[in-house]
């Protein structure tokens, strides 16, 4: 009878265990998944962004390529004000966002790619068009067309440069950039930088996310046209 007694608590204990591995391999799977779920979702968000400013590029590029000076390239929608540009043709066959020109579509920014807690950061949430920044070192660093995307999350910022240089490293840009919706056909002679030449990978390029020492959060820009 105490043999019996002893056996089934044996067997209880066995099952206690196993149920508790049982539950830390599950723990531990799930924690993986998430990480792998998470990584795949940052990876889709830095491709969806990615893509959309190379296809600006190209709208930008075929509009040139067209005719257009960089001079008549507007970026003038029903969206965002601004971007008014009085040198641009009035058949609107300069214009990114008509018909008539390259046809594009202003994408509004998907909120998970963001930091909520900058909900307050100007331009959060839009997509930007500048002609009054300079990236460092970039050819004769001069004031590019850019697109910009200010206020991402960091996973979203690393994210973008683990795709664009297999790193997730920020560098951060200790200088004032400028990031109101400015390109409207004039390039200024009083440049505000994106300066990334403090990392070697991420200098004078085309094409990268940062963090600003002067506006704080983190940016993504991707020169639209080189000059």
């Amino acid at each position: 009878m105490n043999t019996q007694k002893g056996n089934a608590l044996w067997f209880i204990l066995v099952a206690i265990a196993l149920l508790g591995l049982l539950t830390v391999m599950m723990s531990r799977s799930s924690s993986t998944s998430n990480e792998t779920g998470n990584y795949e979702q940052g990876v889709i968000f830095a491709n969806e962004i990615l893509s959309y400013a190379k296809g600006m590029e190209n709208a930008v590029q075929g509009l040139l390529a067209r005719g257009c000076s960089e001079n008549e390239i507007s970026f003038q929608n029903a969206m965002i004000a601004g971007y008014s540009n009085t040198i641009s043709p009035t058949d609107n066959s300069c214009h990114v966002f008509n018909p008539a020109g390259a046809g594009m579509t202003l994408l509004t920014p998907n909120e998970n790619w963001l930091d909520s807690s900058e909900s307050g950061g100007f331009n959060f949430g839009d997509f930007v068009f500048s002609s009054t920044n300079t990236v460092t070192n970039l050819e004769d660093n001069k004031d590019e067309l850019i697109i910009l995307l200010e206020w991402l999350n960091q996973s979203t910022c690393e994210a973008i440069n683990n795709t664009l240089f297999s790193e997730i490293t920020i560098t951060e840009d200790p200088d004032s950039f400028s990031y109101d919706p400015n390109a409207s056909g004039g390039f200024d002679t009083i440049a505000d930088n994106i300066n990334l030449s403090s990392y070697a990978l991420h200098d004078g390029q085309t094409s990268a996310c940062f963090s600003s020492a002067d506006e704080g959060g983190f940016h993504f820009y991707h020169v639209l046209h080189t000059r």
